[in-house]
């Protein structure tokens, strides 16, 4: 009897940890989906309640995949847990992800 309550239990956390991933938005680097990306962001830290919102910008962080996931190896662990995390993922995002596209430079010779 004692292994069907665990064997419940167990399998209750499994339903929970599927249920805590519904509503995390996920972004793989492109940037035609940006935008919409940084505005479920946004969304989804509003729904969480005010005193776990340091918990959205690792939630966040950890859905990520493709360009957007490279983008944050080697950054430290514990950077995105505070109250504006979100804020910080969403503008490192922005700003690692979408380099500057550097002229080519043989296009420029061709003037001289």
């Amino acid at each position: 009897m004692r292994s069907n309550v665990y064997r419940s239990t167990a399998y209750t956390n499994e339903m929970d940890k599927d249920n805590d991933q519904k509503g995390i938005p996920s972004w793989d680097g492109t940037e035609d989906t940006f935008d919409t990306f940084e505005v479920e962001c946004y969304q989804y830290r509003d729904t969480v309640e005010y005193g776990k919102r340091y918990l959205c910008g690792p939630r966040i962080a950890r859905r990520l995949s493709g360009k957007a996931a490279v983008a944050l190896l080697g950054r430290p662990q514990g950077w995105l847990n505070r109250n504006g995390g979100v804020e910080i993922l969403i503008n490192f995002l922005r700003a690692k992800v979408f380099k500057e596209v550097i002229p080519d430079l043989g296009y420029h010779m061709d003037e001289f």
